[in-house]
Formats: structure tokens, sequence, C-alpha cells
């Protein structure tokens, strides 16, 4: 993600708000498709079926980038392309879910290996770009998507073979019968979407500090490393903390880190901000995590990752792609400024689910 738009802008050639357009286009499809496809998938086939089919299907599409440079066309190939392969990532962790639920697996223990995935991911991106400029970063996410393909035909835990039946829309209103899950729903998806300017626009960020981008690789694992840790030890650290308590904290961290970055325009300062992630990311996906298992049976659960990926990894990103992009363009320090500004009604939620959860200890 973060070199995606570099390989835009240096191999194709595109200005930095055309870049934001087909980035963000392919976060609004993703968000479609995530919150209407997705739960129908499931509805018909297993998670397990669906994780052999897609990368491979993803896989054929990503080449439809290669022949094209104009924006317009690009757009049109980023939207065809994000119908099918973000789904990956709800189906991933709608597996995680359930079989916290089916098999008592430690969730952190679990999703560290994701984020050890995306470190490695990174540091071979940073030095092979170093090495061969940006026009490799396509053919190394080919390579990675051949991997992909080839673990995800391994054999498959018996609490994903079997369909999920329900219909989608019930599945959704469902949901809404939940006030507390609404609000953290709420809360999880403006934090996440916060990391839209981080995420399109950290590596070219770091670039106009003048970082050579043989270390901007190593730079932007620092938050991924921040991120292992922080799941390795979430079980343990955060067992007797609530849901509430959770989101204040990521909130807050939030706020601190895109203020930071924008106030204090400095490789070293982003450097340090970069362990905030594992509050910002890591412990607001942990918190509705906790919040799933604590609200949700388990028939609700695809639909609930399919909301959550939808809005906050995907339509609200694609938002904030575009208006991050416009800032940018004004300064690059705006579109980090702009993300604590979103944070900040977060913790004001927050308070009122942890004011509603005492109330309701209280009453026990």
């Amino acid at each position: 993600m973060p070199y995606w738009t570099g390989w835009l802008v240096d191999s194709k050639g595109l200005t930095i708000p055309a870049a934001s357009a087909v980035i963000g286009a392919g976060f609004i499809s993703r968000a479609i498709s995530t919150l209407v496809v997705f739960p129908t998938f499931c509805r018909h086939q297993s998670i397990a079926f669906l994780l052999r089919v897609f990368p491979f299907i993803s896989a054929i599409l990503l080449f439809l980038f290669l022949p094209f440079s104009s924006p317009n066309i690009l757009i049109a190939v980023m939207v065809i392309f994000t119908i099918l392969y973000p789904l990956i990532l709800p189906l991933m962790e709608s597996t995680g879910t359930m079989m916290v639920k089916a098999d008592g697996i430690h969730y952190g223990k679990s999703r560290r290996w994701g984020s050890i995935g995306y470190t490695v991911a990174l540091i071979v991106v940073g030095v092979i770009t170093s090495i061969f400029s940006e026009h490799a970063i396509f053919y190394i996410m080919a390579l990675g998507m051949l991997g992909m393909i080839a673990t995800t035909n391994m054999k498959s835990p018996p609490s994903i073979r079997n369909k999920i039946g329900g219909k989608t829309l019930s599945s959704y209103l469902g949901l809404l019968k939940s006030k507390r899950f609404v609000l953290g729903l709420f809360i999880a998806i403006l934090l996440q979407g916060t990391h839209a300017s981080y995420n399109n626009y950290g590596y070219l960020y770091l670039q106009d500090l003048h970082v050579s981008k043989f270390y901007i690789g190593f730079i932007l694992n620092i938050a991924v490393l921040a991120e292992i840790l922080f799941f390795s030890v979430a079980d343990r650290l955060f067992q007797k903390t609530s849901t509430p308590s959770m989101f204040i904290i990521a909130s807050l961290a939030c706020m601190i880190r895109w203020l930071v970055i924008f106030a204090f325009p400095h490789a070293i300062v982003f450097i340090v901000m970069q362990l905030f992630h594992s509050l910002t990311f890591g412990l607001t996906h942990y918190a509705f995590i906790r919040l799933v298992n604590e609200e949700l049976k388990q028939r609700d659960i695809p639909a609930a990752q399919a909301v959550y990926t939808s809005l906050g990894m995907g339509f609200i990103v694609g938002i904030f792609t575009y208006l991050g992009g416009f800032l940018y363009n004004q300064s690059p320090g705006f579109a980090f400024g702009g993300m604590a500004i979103v944070a900040l009604p977060c913790i004001f939620i927050g308070a009122y689910m942890f004011a509603r959860h005492r109330k309701t200890a209280d009453a026990i």
C-alpha cells in the first residue's frame, strides 16, 4: 500500500492528484464490493473455498495495470481489480474471528503473522526499489500473489469449511440490534480512515524529507514491528481492559501521532511516531475484534467484518485519500494534520461508551 501511489507517480507518470483519484476509486470500489459481494459469496460458498479462488483470479486481473498509463483507464482497471482482490482481507479476518469462537485460538498471537508478512514485504520492496527503481513494485506484487495462491491451497481448518447461511440484508440489520456495536464500529471506521494519508503518502512524504529510498522500507517497517509486538502481548496486556477504554486510548494515540507529524516535519519525528502504529491501528483493530466477540453471534461475524472492511478500510479511506491528496498538494504536512481532526470526535464517543459501560456494570 505505501508503495502503490509511488508506483503510479514514478512508473505511470501520474500527478499526485491523478494517482489519488486512482487509489481513491479503488477504495470506493472495495467498499461497495466488500459490503455487497462478500456476504453474498459467503452465503453460497465456504470461506475455505473462497480463499483458494479469489487470489487466483486477482493475480490474473493484476496484469491489466501493465498496458495502460491514462488516468481514466487506470481508474477503470483499479475498480475492476478491487471488486475482488480486497475481499481476501475480510475472508482472512473472518477466518481468525470464527476460529477464536470455534477453536479457541489466541487472536493476537495469530494476527501478528500478518504483521510479520507485511514487515518482510516492506523490507523486500525497499531494498529492491533502491536497486531497480519503482518499476519493480508491480512485479514484487505479482510474486507475492503467487505466494498467496500457494499458501491458500493448503489444508483448511474444519471450522471454515462450511457455508454460512442467512440472508445478507437480515445479517446487516442484525448488527443494528447492538447500540454498543454500532458506536464501536463508528469509532473503528474513523480511526482506520485516519491512516489514509500515511498509507498513501507516507512513502512520498519521506522522499520529500530527503530520505533515501533504501531506508524508507526500514522506516515504514518500524510501524509494523510495533504492531507485531502489540499483537504478541495484546491478549495478556488488555485482558481486563474494557472495549470503550481501548477505543479511547486508540483515539488519543491517533490525535498525537498525526498532530506531531504535522507540527514537526522531520524524519526522526516520523520514525518515533511510527511506534504509535501499535495503538492507532493495532489497538483499534484489536478492540473491534473484541467488540465483535462480545456483542455478536457467529453467524453475524462475516457481515460485521464486511461492514468494517468496507467502510473502515475501503469507503472512508477512499474519501480521505481524495482529501489527503488535496491537502498534500497544499503542503505535505496538512495531509496528516487533517487526519488528527478526524480522530477528535472518537474520543468523545469512546467516553460515552465508557460511561454507559460503567453504568451497566454498576447496575449489575
